[in-house]
């Protein structure tokens, strides 16, 4: 068999490059949830929430539109739910106390 080592790199490059994506992904959401506990915690003394618990559900559904963990496949644009769990993290970070409360609590 003869192979091709140019496609054979470009698969690694793609892959890898996925892999690096799906991080960042996962990274991102980690962050938003620790800020959402940490804040909940000092804010309201609580360690978690049922509004909160709702609110890590919607993500994780919107998520799974995008990326299939079960067998590591990329299905949509990573870059765009990457783009949107930043600004989310922006939103809750601008959010008076008041806000919070109302939302999360």
């Amino acid at each position: 068999m003869d192979f091709d080592s140019k496609k054979i790199l470009q698969r690694m490059d793609k892959e890898e490059y996925e892999k690096n994506k799906v991080d960042e992904m996962f990274n991102t959401k980690h962050r938003l949830f620790e800020f959402l506990h940490f804040r909940l915690k000092t804010l309201v003394n609580l360690e978690t929430s049922q509004k909160l618990g709702w609110y890590k559900r919607r993500w994780g559904i919107d998520i799974k539109q995008f990326y299939n963990p079960k067998d590591s496949r990329v299905i949509g644009d990573l870059d765009r739910i990457i783009e949107e769990l930043n600004m989310e993290l922006e939103r809750v970070k601008s959010l008076t106390n008041k806000q919070f409360r109302k939302k999360f609590s």
